[in-house]
């Protein structure tokens, strides 16, 4: 365990969801409240949300939570969206009760859903959540279906090359990143896969969001295809922006990221 680990390990909090999971969460920093919601194959301390976390912490008060099967936290099986909602509801109801959230990836859809099923959530700001079609990225059906298969094989690797091929991660690395600590750290949550496929579905925007009343951000890097998503997004929500987060990919850049989000959950006069 390094330093930092140790660090973490010291500041880690837990929350009792709704089914009786324990979910494991971080805070820090001063301000207004903001959760940071992971994506697929993501835990509050991965190289992107574990340095997202403390950037904001400088204008925010900022939770980091592991999500249900990760890290910290507890599995809770049988699995279901409903109680993933649940988890983030029940730390935002431990840190103040009212808080701002953030979700990347496939985690953005997971907050968006959220915030359209609770009153905790003030705003929400995403970043290039995967609204996109089956025609794109191949069946949704057979994906989670392949998962499955994997998971009850007991064959991670397999799920987690099977996830990166989907994203559309160039084979040359994903032959390199089988070489590296990274590696270990994606194979240990690949089960929770099939959590975001299913939040995610076919890849089409949740009928439900029409309903969703406050604020919401929609970031993407310079994707075309990722921006078409947004798109998507904010044909269907009522009170949604895009925002392009110039020369930026799917994995960002935390500083720049950071500084879209300290400027959107700041208020209307521009304070925090």
């Amino acid at each position: 365990m390094t330093m930092a680990d140790a660090v973490e390990k010291k500041r880690t909090q837990e929350v009792v969801s709704n089914d009786g999971t324990t979910i494991a969460y971080t805070r820090q920093g001063k301000g207004p409240v903001v959760v940071l919601v992971g994506g697929a194959l993501q835990t509050k301390s991965d190289h992107l949300m574990g340095a997202l976390a403390p950037l904001l912490a400088q204008d925010l008060t900022v939770v980091s939570y592991d999500r249900r099967g990760r890290g910290d936290s507890g599995e809770g099986l049988p699995y279901a969206v409903e109680r993933e909602v649940d988890d983030l509801e029940a730390v935002i109801a431990q840190n103040g009760g009212r808080a701002s959230v953030f979700g990347n990836s496939s985690g953005g859809a997971l907050a968006l859903l959220a915030a359209s099923m609770s009153r905790s959530v003030t705003r929400v700001a995403v970043y290039e959540v995967p609204f996109i079609p089956d025609a794109q990225l191949g069946s949704a059906a057979e994906y989670l279906e392949q998962l499955r298969m994997f998971s009850a094989a007991n064959q991670p690797g397999r799920a987690v090359e099977l996830f990166l091929k989907r994203i559309g991660v160039p084979a040359p690395f994903r032959v390199l990143i089988r070489f590296t600590q990274m590696w270990s750290e994606l194979t240990a949550v690949a089960h929770t896969l099939e959590y975001d496929a299913r939040i995610v579905g076919d890849g089409s925007v949740p009928a439900q969001l029409k309903i969703l009343s406050v604020p919401t951000l929609a970031l993407t890097g310079g994707s075309a295809r990722m921006q078409e998503a947004a798109k998507a997004l904010l044909a269907t929500v009522p009170h949604g922006q895009h925002r392009i987060l110039d020369r930026q990919t799917h994995d960002p850049n935390p500083r720049i990221l950071a500084t879209a989000l300290v400027e959107f959950f700041a208020d209307v006069n521009g304070r925090l």
